[in-house]
């Protein structure tokens, strides 16, 4: 019996010897592997490095911190579409705890290149999985699905978020984003209300909701309320980048073509003509010029005489009037 002890604890010894050996030759490996990598990109071989590591992703699957390497190789690649595939590749090559943060990378730049059903879904997949950035996700597919035109989930789930999640911040954002869909429908006292009310939500820690106020009073042609947002945003948030925002007329949080690219038809009411213009920039300081006053302005290339016409949004009927008020426009005869 002793025997048989002694047997047994010899080979547990060299159980033990053999794996520590063997993890020793595991390590070695990595770290030059890892290391060459590295060399490749300091050299400027962006593509021999990505292949490193992606080769190291492979040989060393799920070992704690495949995720930053992952996270860094990806941004080596030369465009975002191929930036994506090796996201897609790799993903299984590290934790599944790690899973929501790529996910989130991924549909960040899948929005940016304009996937927008792409960046939803997987925006979704990384709030579903547990994640402490879940609500900052679901506010960015809200912004996504009024970009896609579907103000009626955004109008009803972002009224939803606002009570629901945890973030004061988001619960105004939230608000604020589905206040904007309801001026994008048409109902600018519902929009303005709700605005307001995002404004005391945020109780000063975001502009967001003082910058979707201006949006939905150009829209509802409120001039009035559409300054007060501007010079409390000018108060509020001196020297940032709220204020510039506010006061450049450069806003492109949420809807960049809102007002530039979209078809007419895109708004409720008719359109009234400012100007044409041969050259775009002529054009474009009318616009400038407008949306300074509290106007909602874009431009249209007419293919017939390549002219720049200057547009303004006339939510209520009464836009015309207030734009031979400020002199943007003659005065019909009568």
């Amino acid at each position: 019996m002793k025997g048989v002890r002694l047997r047994l604890l010899a080979l547990t010894v060299l159980g033990i010897s053999r794996m520590i050996c063997g993890l020793a030759a595991y390590a070695v490996p990595a770290e030059e592997l890892m290391a060459e990598a590295r060399g490749e990109e300091a050299a400027g071989n962006s593509q021999k490095a990505v292949a490193l590591y992606e080769q190291w992703l492979e040989e060393y699957s799920g070992t704690e911190g495949s995720v930053d390497v992952l996270l860094h190789a990806a941004p080596l690649c030369r465009e975002g579409a191929e930036v994506l595939s090796f996201m897609e590749r790799n993903l299984l090559h590290i934790p599944t705890a790690d899973y929501p943060g790529v996910y989130e990378r991924m549909a960040d730049l899948e929005s940016a290149l304009g996937r927008l059903n792409e960046a939803a879904s997987h925006y979704e997949q990384a709030a579903l999985r547990g994640y402490p950035g879940a609500d900052r996700c679901r506010s960015k597919i809200l912004v996504l699905r009024l970009q896609m035109g579907d103000y009626a989930h955004v109008l009803r789930v972002g009224r939803e978020l606002s009570m629901k999640v945890s973030s004061p911040v988001l619960r105004a954002e939230n608000l604020a984003v589905a206040a904007l869909a309801a001026g994008l429908t048409g109902n600018s006292e519902k929009a303005l209300s709700m605005v307001e009310e995002a404004v005391g939500l945020s109780n000063g820690a975001t502009p967001l909701p003082l910058l979707v106020k201006m949006d939905i009073s150009r829209l509802a042609g409120k001039t009035d309320a559409y300054h007060r947002a501007v010079r409390k945003i000018s108060s509020e948030y001196p020297d940032s980048a709220a204020f510039y925002l506010a006061n450049e007329q450069i806003r492109r949080w949420a809807t960049p073509f809102l007002l530039e690219n979209n078809s007419r038809m895109t708004l409720p009411g008719a359109p009234v003509q400012t100007g044409a213009f041969s050259e775009r920039s002529s054009a474009a300081l009318l616009r400038e010029k407008l949306e300074n006053n509290g106007f909602s302005a874009w431009m249209e290339k007419s293919e017939s005489d390549r002219l720049w016409r200057v547009f303004v949004h006339d939510a209520d009927g009464k836009v015309r009037a207030r734009l031979e008020k400020q002199g943007f426009i003659q005065t019909a005869a009568h």
